[in-house]
């Protein structure tokens, strides 16, 4: 049997080269996952190209082919082999029920959790509704790597830093972050990651300025952890709790790696007009988590991670479930995802020399830095099968390149303070505009006019 399984697997890489996805009935069978009336061996096949990412399937598919019933013990789908070879030993005879139907005695089951009325509740499918006023176009303005790093006199940090050293947040961040407010005039702000200097702020205090100051602009925020924002010893859990009681951040924390996966659904005129992503790409060193009280579950590998995809794919499918349709959504993130590199290497293979300016009608912007991007593995297909249609990120002070690639456009954000490494002529904002009539997107980088 195993070796049936390996022939299968050999064959699914070789016959399937890209991701497609298969439309089944609401109803479905465990184990018929092509929904064709029968279980057979096809139905392994299929759910072994699921494994490997090779096939993504609507969510009656995924409901199918997890015969182990993973959505019911873990509460997410997590296919494995396991599941295919279940699926073999059903179709030659060796086992007459799947351990799903055990799990759950109405199988095959109503979707939990979801009920498909048009309406997404703040706090279950979505983690917040967001209401923007008709009449106008929606505006979002993401500001990158405030990070400011600042010492007293006398001040010197358990890494071995010392003061005097670098500018206040009224110095390096709020002059920047107010003029691009008032030039944007956003409706909604998004902060992309390394808030903070965690290595200089173990008092808490310019990550507590930030929830102040934030707030002082009376706008809705949405935040984003970053690499550098988790080494505070004031820990991730007295920072969260900061957010949740800001009175304008829209913050939420998912129960999956990381501590800034949430959703926001951006409404107009009574329709949904956008799904809003916020991901933590984690990747805090380790040698710079020492007191640190959540230090041993903080994880330092860069990137989305297994269980974070998980999450994205489940809540995803809630939502189009609920909504009955797919609308669709924007990521925000701090470090890079590989798909972001893969979009310049595929169109500028020979791109080394700095700065690089981007050639290929529809891409824009400029780098003084090598633009790089890693982790978060098979993110860009899991993010075309749900309808995403722009990532942003931040972490590179002197990348702000936008590039279209496969249907999704990768923005690398303009950073917004004079903290940490900086070009000076690469500060500023990054503004997303929503057409109210025709829901397209457009990307322009405002540039600060104080530098």
């Amino acid at each position: 049997m195993k070796r049936i399984l390996c022939i299968l697997l050999i064959l699914s890489l070789l016959i399937c080269g890209n991701a497609t996805s298969i439309i089944a009935d609401m109803s479905y069978t465990y184990g018929d996952v092509d929904a064709d009336g029968t279980v057979s061996a096809a139905d392994a096949l299929i759910t072994l190209q699921v494994v490997v990412g090779k096939l993504y399937l609507d969510r009656d598919g995924y409901y199918a082919a997890d015969v182990t019933g993973d959505i019911f013990s873990l509460g997410y789908f997590d296919h494995t082999a396991e599941d295919a070879l279940l699926i073999l030993q059903y179709v030659v005879g060796k086992i007459d029920r799947f351990p799903a139907q055990d799990l759950d005695p109405n199988a095959p089951p109503a979707i939990p959790d979801f009920i498909p009325n048009g309406e997404l509740v703040a706090g279950q499918e979505v983690d917040f509704v967001l209401e923007i006023p008709e009449g106008r176009d929606i505006k979002i303005l993401q500001l990158n790597d405030l990070q400011p790093t600042y010492l007293e006199v006398g001040e010197v940090t358990r890494h071995g830093y010392s003061g005097p050293f670098g500018l206040n947040m009224t110095e390096s961040v709020w002059p920047f972050v107010t003029e691009a407010i008032n030039a944007a005039n956003p409706d909604l702000i998004v902060l992309g990651g390394d808030n903070v200097e965690g290595a200089f702020d173990d008092t808490g205090a310019e990550w507590e300025e930030l929830c102040t100051m934030m707030d002082s602009y009376e706008i809705p925020w949405m935040i984003v952890f970053g690499n550098h924002d988790r080494e505070s010893i004031v820990g991730t859990t007295w920072q969260k709790a900061m957010l949740e009681q800001s009175d304008y951040c829209l913050f939420a924390s998912a129960d999956c790696t990381g501590d800034s996966n949430y959703t926001v659904a951006v409404k107009q005129g009574g329709q949904y007009k956008y799904i809003l992503w916020a991901l933590d790409t984690n990747g805090t060193n380790a040698s710079l988590l020492q007191g640190n009280p959540q230090a041993d579950i903080i994880c330092t590998e860069s990137g989305l991670q297994a269980d974070q995809i998980n999450w994205i794919k489940n809540t995803a499918y809630g939502i189009e479930y609920d909504l009955g349709k797919q609308i669709p959504s924007l990521m925000f993130m701090h470090i890079p995802p590989a798909c972001a590199y893969g979009a310049i290497d595929k169109y500028y293979p020979d791109y080394m020399e700095l700065p690089f300016t981007p050639t290929e009608d529809g891409d824009f912007g400029i780098a003084t830095e090598a633009p790089s991007g890693g982790g978060s593995k098979g993110l860009d297909i899991i993010a075309a099968n749900m309808g995403c249609k722009g990532m942003f990120f931040g972490h590179q002070h002197q990348v702000a390149l936008s590039i279209a690639y496969e249907g999704i456009r990768y923005t690398w954000g303009l950073k917004s303070s004079t903290g940490s490494y900086i070009d000076r002529n690469l500060i500023g904002s990054t503004l997303i505009t929503i057409d109210e009539q025709t829901n397209d997107f457009a990307i322009s980088y405002l540039f600060s006019e104080q530098i």
